[in-house]
């Protein structure tokens, strides 16, 4: 079994933070526009400039399945309903596009220590210390997880955790 896919079986301080890590991940792989054919291509909607999502995530279908891969089924509905919804997704004949813009965030989730504070069967709650960089600086923030019946522990948050 692959490391990184260990919170599809069982769940605690170092799974949680390999499944922050893939959460992560997937946010900026969605920030960054996907990979694949499209990506770079640009579109103009309403005034604004928007690019092409690539063709891993150009469909609702597979942007959903990708979010499904990190968080609960119901969190990434309302992920995807918030991202519509504030326009940071459009959907034109079928395809995805998002606005041409950059983002960064100074949170190393990839460096954060886990802690449990609340267990359960099916869902735990965890303190998680996120470092700021390299300024010796950290937040805290807390993370549930929920077990998803066929699929494994996702996140019951909505992706966008990583970057508020």
């Amino acid at each position: 079994m692959i490391e990184s896919e260990l919170y599809n079986q069982f769940m605690n301080e170092k799974v949680v933070v390999q499944l922050i890590r893939a959460a992560n991940n997937h946010y900026w792989h969605i920030a960054n526009g996907g990979s694949g054919v499209g990506r770079v291509e640009n579109v103009n909607v309403e005034g604004q400039r928007y690019r092409w999502m690539g063709s891993d995530l150009e469909t609702k279908e597979k942007y959903t399945a990708y979010l499904k891969e990190v968080t609960t089924p119901e969190q990434s509905a309302a992920y995807w309903q918030k991202e519509v919804a504030n326009g940071s997704i459009r959907e034109i004949n079928g395809k995805l596009a998002q606005p041409d813009a950059d983002g960064g965030s100074l949170r190393d989730w990839n460096a954060s220590k886990a802690t449990l504070i609340k267990d359960g069967t099916t869902q735990k709650t965890y303190t998680l210390i996120v470092p700021l960089g390299d300024s010796g600086d950290h937040e805290v923030h807390e993370v549930t997880v929920k077990l998803v019946d066929g699929t494994g522990w996702r996140i019951d948050e909505t992706l966008d955790f990583i970057k508020s």
